[in-house]
């Protein structure tokens, strides 16, 4: 399936957007960000009498430079927080568990893990829930967590600026973890939004 490249910028309160196309040059317009894809599918379709579902767009902000960097650092920072919050979460259910296993009371576990008794027979639940994939994670346990905390020491460069994290990092928190990353949703059709372009 073929894969349009589409910029929309700022102009006089509205987004101005353009799409390269064989044979055209595609310009349309929409009030907001999230009517972007919608319009510009529209417009692409007209252009080269075919249907909307039969391409992909991929959608470029232009946003001023100085507003770019913060909005590349507060995703990817999310990103990492994410991650840190999965690997939390993963350890804590296995150390509550190998805690309870060996005979402590809940009470006793929360004390020496710094959470509530409830907080741990929560753990102790969620992990027994998920007997089936605990079993098939624990082999890859312990590499999956050192990988993704590799991911987080090596996820800054000289900068303090935060990089991007993987495929991996994703995968791991949709399959083992309880917290439930925030997620942009994408249109159907839309194969992903890059970060914002500088003017």
């Amino acid at each position: 399936m073929k894969i349009f490249d589409v910029t929309a910028s700022r102009s006089q309160g509205w987004w101005a957007i353009h799409a390269n196309v064989p044979g055209a040059s595609v310009w349309t317009q929409a009030r907001r960000l999230d009517q972007v894809e919608a319009t510009a599918r529209e417009a692409i379709s007209l252009a080269l009498d075919t249907a909307q579902d039969s391409f992909e767009l991929s959608i470029e902000p232009v946003v001023p430079e100085g507003i770019r960097h913060e909005v590349e650092l507060a995703r990817n920072t999310a990103r990492l927080a994410a991650i840190a919050q999965a690997i939390a979460t993963t350890l804590n259910q296995h150390a509550a568990v190998s805690l309870t296993a060996e005979g402590y009371t809940v009470r006793d576990a929360g004390y020496l893990m710094n959470l509530s008794s409830q907080r741990i027979s929560q753990l102790v639940a969620q992990q027994r829930n998920r007997a089936e994939e605990s079993t098939k994670a624990s082999t890859t346990f312990e590499s999956v967590v050192e990988s993704l905390l590799a991911q987080l020491l090596s996820a800054a460069d000289a900068n303090g600026e935060v990089t991007y994290v993987g495929q991996e990092a994703s995968d791991y928190l949709v399959r083992y973890s309880t917290v439930t990353p925030t997620r942009r949703a994408f249109a159907p059709g839309c194969s992903a939004t890059p970060l914002p372009r500088t003017v």
